[in-house]
């Protein structure tokens, strides 16, 4: 009869006979590889959730940043109201189209808008006509700028030509000018990508891209906290049951460490492709998002530049200044110019 009292930290009598004792064994051996088993179908599965967690993410960044985008702002401001109505009905499948998915968001980015002074080296100098409408001359309403059209006619000086006094002041521009003021040029200042100065989004790209990985990083951690069963301190007296000559699935056995206590999926992980080019790939979607960002943006380009020539008219003096060049024509083309761009932003 054995009287080893390890057969007590099991449950049993520490006098068990031989057949007891050779089942005992049995059992204990098919134990411990299950533990080992269940470590291997929970490495398996924690790795496998990771990855399809970053193929789904990779796959519906892909799908956002591929699917059309309509930057006319006059369609998106109609469809708001038909989307909000879309919401209220009940969903049903047969309602789901292909691309639902990709009208939801896998993240949103705030657009901010901020008024900044214009460095000297986004500013630049172009040349453009004396604004000299038909007949006299070839300008159109568009081509009006008031930063460089808005002219203040000189203080007349005494003359002792009578006939030449006696003339409007509207006779005489409009006469230099169909002589003279076509062929010259105007020097007026512009802004080279204003869009890029007042437009931003928050997060950018780079901390957008970040983000996306500290998140994953994140997820990797967490796959760190399940404990082992394997080599578990619980298990020993299931190995001591055993004999020098039983069949082990391990060499001997070594409690884990304490940084070894939970299940590790790094070999498991890292050496997948998925891993390996997921950084690479979230910023090459990302960046494709952002482009699509910047064509929207870059279609506020013109609102943005008249809104600030605008800003350089000040108080708007020149309009009010009595000796304004042409004001009959160019009040009523200033005014429209406002209106017009009223209802367009």
């Amino acid at each position: 009869m054995n009287q080893d009292p390890v057969y007590e930290q099991l449950g049993f009598k520490n006098n068990l006979n031989f057949k007891a004792r050779s089942e005992l064994r049995e059992e204990c051996k098919r134990f411990l590889r299950f533990a080992f088993l269940l470590d291997f179908i929970a490495l398996e599965s924690l790795s496998k959730i990771f990855l399809n967690s970053i193929n789904d993410c990779i796959d519906k960044l892909q799908l956002q940043v591929s699917t059309p985008v309509s930057f006319d702002l006059e369609v998106v401001r109609g469809s708001e109201e038909k989307e909000k109505e879309q919401l209220k009905k009940p969903r049903q499948e047969d309602d789901l189209m292909p691309d639902a998915e990709a009208q939801v968001p896998l993240f949103l980015a705030d657009c901010l808008y901020r008024e900044v002074e214009i460095p000297a080296q986004s500013l630049y100098t172009a040349s453009i006509d004396p604004f000299i409408l038909p007949p006299i001359g070839k300008s159109s309403v568009m081509d009006f700028n008031p930063m460089v059209h808005l002219e203040i006619e000189p203080e007349p000086r005494d003359s002792d030509d009578d006939e030449a006094a006696a003339q409007p002041a509207y006779y005489t521009a409009k006469t230099e000018d169909s002589f003279d003021a076509q062929d010259s040029k105007l020097e007026v200042t512009k802004v080279k990508n204003i869009h890029e100065l007042w437009l931003n989004v928050y997060p950018d790209k780079h901390v957008l891209a970040s983000l996306i990985m500290e998140t994953f990083k994140l997820g990797f951690d967490s796959l760190k906290n399940f404990e082992r069963w394997s080599m578990h301190a619980d298990l020993k007296p299931y190995d001591q049951v055993l004999e020098h000559w039983d069949y082990r699935c391990y060499e001997r056995w070594e409690p884990p460490q304490e940084n070894e206590l939970y299940l590790n999926c790094d070999d498991w992980i890292v050496e997948h492709p998925a891993y390996q080019h997921l950084e690479e790939n979230v910023e090459i979607l990302i960046n494709k998002g952002m482009d699509n960002v910047t064509q929207q943006f870059e279609r506020l380009e013109l609102i943005l530049h008249d809104y600030w020539v605008n800003q350089q008219l000040e108080d708007f003096s020149a309009v009010l200044h009595e000796r304004l060049k042409n004001p009959v024509e160019l009040l009523p083309i200033l005014l429209k110019r406002f209106v017009d761009q009223k209802d367009e932003f």
